[in-house]
């Protein structure tokens, strides 16, 4: 943040509320950042800095098969919705759907 801005000030200028305004002070006082950025933190940077991915947490659930989800996608009135529903009861400790989604779409 810069010396002397206050948060209002900035919600105001950005047009931002409050709690966004605080919540990306704090991810910046968590990576240790300060202002003016070092001029080797391009945007990819700083995003990972503020916004860093959870790291893996050793999930052992059983992955669709994603050849075949990807093939039966293409026939007509097949829906991922199907097709996750045909996964999970083949695998009761499987992905719900918006994960399931989440991975077919990486």
């Amino acid at each position: 943040m810069a010396p002397g801005l206050e948060l209002r000030k900035i919600e105001r200028s950005l047009g931002i509320s409050h709690a966004t305004v605080s919540n990306y002070v704090a991810r910046a006082r968590a990576a240790d950042l300060s202002w003016p950025l070092p001029e080797s933190v391009d945007d990819a940077m700083l995003d990972r800095l503020l916004f860093p991915r959870p790291a893996p947490s050793g999930d052992a659930r059983p992955l669709p098969d994603w050849a075949y989800i990807h093939k039966e996608l293409r026939r007509k009135s097949v829906t991922k919705m199907l097709l996750w529903e045909e996964y999970k009861r083949a695998n009761l400790d499987g992905y719900q759907l918006s994960r399931f989604c989440e991975l077919y779409g990486e």
